[in-house]
């Protein structure tokens, strides 16, 4: 009722009241309207705080309101005392229609422009739902046409339901609804349809981080009216229809639709090609050629790269004519607050939506990522070495949890890796590429295939660690030692059955299968060091110091392991040089004496076979070197880099401290040895390598009987060292497929600029300490150079 003292007079309602009220029943027993919430009625009663309760948010002067000015949105008289930056107001509720009682969306009225733009927010929407982490009623539901209720009013507005209407639609090309209309809502079912296949994957791979997925729905409800061919044949009806209306306009010059229709023709066309794209990946189990449907999606992911740059192209001419009706238009189609009563009553998360280009420029990124990281790993990566290289990259913060999400579903289904390769074999070729393990040993005894089959859940679990956040991978890894730890043990006693079946061809053991297991637990040991480091999880000198001593513990276990194996390897390739020799000489000289027998040839001709034999033979001689070869030789050069860098690393820590430049760290409620002991804790139940103490620390970096001027040389000549080992892999990275290499070329030169930095700071200092100052110089750790490797800063 209105205001007294402005109303000439009062009007009775009693009647009126009385109607309605007959009309009440048990079960709607209250007078509201549409948008009424009970609960959240309920709530603000109960507490009275209206802004967490009833999830009110602040009236932003700029907001477009279909209500008169004269009125606020509740539809009462504004409060002059009340600014329009200090008033709350409840957030629209979810549209119910088309035709919604609060404000009828944009639909008859809609131009081609209009259906533009409304694609392009779509584009924007489902950008920030993969790179923001925001859940799906802040990303794309925030769009209003995306509300069940809507979805459903236009799918009934705009496609035939009827067998008569579909007939006449086949026979007459007669379509309902304006060709804008058919746009916002093939995008928006796209969208749609995009989201869900993009959470599912998600949620399915289950390795993503609170920055990367929100997996909460809020429990709004989803149009379900569709499936994957129902909306990619309403995307592709809606692109035909697009092309004939610009066919019919090409003739016509100067016309400003044509430009709307071909940025209308890419937007639909790039949210075809992502979905055919993601699709195709997340459906590879059951095929039967599964890499030519990666090359396909390869083919798709490309033309959506390239879509990607039109679209640009053609939103930044279309913005050349915007108007302010287009903003208009925006603000009331697209609404961040509209799900505030489903999330409740936590605070709003600020959510960024980008621009159009920035944005067309991450969806670029994350297909790129689909075609150059997902599709090349599955179609190259053919043994663990190359699996487990390929895959590093994917820990790195850019890679997108949708990009690493489809690794994971992939790396394992149809009982094979990649669903190409079994998993037992796999760790065959790697046994015998990385020791040379003969093939009788597979099938010696029963007890070899049996751990094989035990080795393929850990190994598996060495490859999905890859795939996670680096912060998490530590988590993951302190779960995996535990297994590895015990794996040694039976691999020894696979290694003494296989002794003891071949005792009078083997009078040593050959460790194959406990040194394979070793190097992988040691590997495993040194990785969880060094996400330390890159993680930043070591604040100060002492603790730098103490991780880069065990770091050059664990490397130089590493490199004595690998070199043992290397050694096997290569007795093992001249055994068989040799033998294959033997049965090459045998085979001649039985041919040459076949030979004689038969025919009675010249002793000249005799001669000139056995000498073809002898360059045979020769020529069987020199060991193949192959692909793999060379990127092993290169792993292992520079697993010799990290050590020395690390040596390097202690020594000038050392050398600092000798000079003086770090003070003793003093701690009130805890000691270093308790430190040090919380740091390694996880190691203590390995055996082998043993773990090390902090009394074997003290010991091992006790540099006080070494001379100041012995320590810098050493510390000099490390960097030095390390220095050289880098320009010798520089000049083998040709040689290997970047896919495969263990490290880039860019990371390289950011070891080498740390060995520079380090050996420059290092005379630096011998200058400072040489000079006797009075003041001396302060120390700084700087880890931006390179995650791995800080370079220690004199100032």
């Amino acid at each position: 009722m209105d205001d007294p003292k402005k109303s000439e007079e009062l009007k009775d309602i009693t009647q009126i009241l009385e109607d309605v009220s007959s009309l009440l029943t048990f079960e709607s027993p209250m007078l509201h309207s549409k948008a009424f919430n009970l609960q959240d009625s309920m709530a603000a009663l109960e507490i009275m705080d209206k802004k967490m309760d009833c999830c009110e948010v602040p009236y932003q002067k700029e907001e477009i309101l279909v209500l008169c000015d004269s009125k606020g949105v509740d539809g009462n008289e504004k409060r002059e005392d009340q600014t329009p930056e200090q008033r709350l107001i409840f957030p629209r509720p979810a549209p119910t229609g088309l035709d919604d009682e609060v404000d009828t969306l944009p639909w008859n009225e809609l131009t081609l422009d209009d259906a533009v733009y409304i694609a392009m927010e779509h584009l924007i929407r489902l950008e920030s739902f993969l790179n923001e982490g925001s859940s799906i009623v802040e990303s794309t539901y925030t769009c209003l046409y995306a509300h069940s209720s809507v979805m459903a009013d236009m799918k009934d507005r705009l496609e035939p339901l009827s067998l008569t209407e579909q007939m006449q639609a086949m026979m007459i090309a007669a379509t309902k609804g304006t060709l804008p209309q058919h746009i916002v809502y093939s995008s928006t079912l796209m969208i749609i349809q995009l989201t869900d296949l993009c959470r599912g994957i998600i949620l399915n791979a289950d390795i993503y981080e609170e920055e990367d997925f929100t997996g909460s729905t809020y429990s709004i409800q989803v149009f379900q009216d569709r499936d994957d061919e129902s909306v990619v044949s309403v995307g592709r009806r809606v692109i035909e229809m697009i092309q004939k209306q610009e066919e019919s306009l090409e003739n016509q010059d100067g016309t400003s639709s044509l430009n709307a229709l071909r940025a209308a023709n890419l937007i639909l066309g790039f949210e075809l090609d992502m979905i055919g794209v993601i699709t195709s990946m997340a459906g590879l189990s059951g095929l039967d050629s599964i890499k030519e449907e990666l090359k396909k999606s390869q083919t798709i992911a490309r033309a959506a790269v390239a879509k990607a740059s039109q679209i640009s192209t053609a939103m930044t001419e279309l913005r050349k004519v915007k108007t302010e009706s287009i903003n208009v238009l925006i603000k009331r189609t697209f609404d961040s607050n509209v799900n505030c009563p489903l999330v409740g009553n936590a605070p709003l998360r600020k959510i960024v939506f980008r621009e159009a280009e920035e944005s067309l420029s991450l969806l670029q990124k994350i297909i790129r990522e689909l075609d150059q990281v997902v599709c090349s790993i599955l179609l190259k990566a053919n043994t663990l070495g190359r699996i487990r290289h390929m895959m590093r990259n994917l820990s790195a913060a850019t890679t997108n949890i949708l990009t690493r999400s489809l690794v994971v579903l992939n790396l394992y289904f149809d009982e094979k890796i990649f669903g190409q390769y079994l998993l037992p074999e796999m760790i065959m070729n790697h046994l015998k590429q990385l020791s040379g393990v003969p093939d009788s040993i597979f099938t010696s005894t029963k007890e070899v295939p049996a751990f094989l089959n035990r080795l393929c859940k850990p190994v598996y679990d060495t490859l999905k660690v890859l795939t996670l956040n680096k912060n998490r991978q530590r988590s993951y890894i302190d779960v995996m030692l535990g297994d590895w730890a015990s794996l040694r043990e039976e691999a020894y006693i696979v290694d003494v059955a296989y002794h003891q079946e071949s005792n009078a061809s083997l009078p040593e053991l050959q460790p194959y299968f406990s040194l394979y297991v070793l190097c992988v637990t040691i590997d495993l040991m040194d990785h969880y060091v060094d996400l330390g480091v890159e993680l930043q999880l070591h604040c100060n000198e002492e603790e730098l110091g103490i991780v880069f001593w065990y770091r050059d513990f664990l490397t130089s276990s590493l490199l004595s392991q690998i070199t043992t194996m290397r050694q096997t390897k290569m007795l093992a390739k001249k055994m068989e040089v040799a033998e294959q020799v033997k049965r090459q000489q045998q085979q001649t000289q039985k041919q040459a004496n076949n030979k004689t027998q038969k025919s009675g040839k010249k002793k000249g001709k005799q001669k000139k076979s056995s000498n073809s034999g002898g360059g045979n033979a020769g020529s069987i001689a020199m060991p193949i070197t192959n692909p793999e070869d060379i990127e092993d030789d290169f792993d292992f050069l520079l697993l010799t880099l990290k050590r020395n860098m690390c040596r390097g690393m202690v020594r000038f820590f050392a050398a600092v401290r000798q000079a003086g430049l770090v003070p003793e760290k003093k701690y009130e409620f805890t000691t270093s040895q308790r430190i040090f002991e919380k740091r390694f804790e996880l190691f203590s139940c390995i055996q082998q390598p043993p773990p090390l103490s902090y009394e074997d620390y003290l010991s091992g970096s006790d540099f006080s009987k070494v001379s100041q001027g012995d320590l810098w040389a050493s510390t000099a000549d490390s960097f030095r060292l390390s220095r050289s080992i880098i320009e010798r892999l520089l000049a083998q990275i040709p040689l290997i497929d970047p896919d495969y290499s263990a490290v880039k070329e860019e990371e390289l030169r950011q070891l080498a600029k740390v060995c520079v930095g380090n050996s420059i700071y290092l005379q630096k200092m011998i200058q400072a300490v040489n000079g006797k100052g009075e003041s001396m110089p302060k120390i700084k750790i700087d880890n931006k150079t390179n995650r791995q490797f800080c370079m220690i800063k004199i100032e």
